[in-house]
């Protein structure tokens, strides 16, 4: 997909759901909630998002490595207030995943909300004998009109594997 003409820029983000850090429970304070996202290397580049600290995942983080996060910036505060997120570590489940970058917060819904705690971990590391942990979402940045190219892109991505469901097809300006 990233060599067709007109693409910028292509990478995996991967769903979402709720959880809670244990390593966030401190002495007086109840362990508070957050939103987990799976990403992959290039998605926060790909969709424009700024890292405001640190690095994005990239192929450095396999299988096989480190396990490692980002965080917004909203969880970033409450977990770390005085700016030292990168580099510390934070406990999800039962590992233990190295923060490695900060991003802006986004907005999901509406400009009105507040920014929800996100932590994201690499798509890469996530495992594959989960069945939620093996959907992902392609994002894909073109030049020009992104609607005109769908068609060129559900092409090569049946050509590479047909049995690839494709649902959930949209622009982001019709999003």
């Amino acid at each position: 997909v990233r060599e067709l003409p007109g693409v910028e820029a292509a990478a995996l983000g991967g769903a979402g759901w709720p959880g809670y850090l244990p390593s966030s429970a401190t002495p007086g304070r109840p362990r508070q909630n957050y939103v987990f996202y799976v990403a992959g290397p290039g998605l926060f580049s790909t969709t424009r998002v700024p890292i405001l600290a640190g690095r994005e995942f990239d192929d450095r983080d396999t299988e096989d490595s480190t396990r490692v996060a980002m965080v917004n910036e909203a969880l970033a505060g409450r977990l770390w207030p005085k700016g030292d997120a990168v580099g510390s570590h934070v406990s999800i489940g039962s590992r233990r995943y190295d923060v490695v970058g900060v991003v802006k917060d986004l907005q999901w819904l509406t400009a009105f909300e507040s920014p929800e705690p996100i932590a994201y971990l690499n798509y890469w590391q996530q495992d594959r004998s989960d069945s939620f942990s093996q959907d992902s979402r392609t994002h894909i940045r073109v030049v020009g009109d992104a609607a005109s190219m769908m068609p060129e892109i559900r092409r090569v991505i049946s050509e590479i594997d047909p049995d690839v469901p494709m649902t959930d097809v949209f622009t982001m300006s019709a999003r």
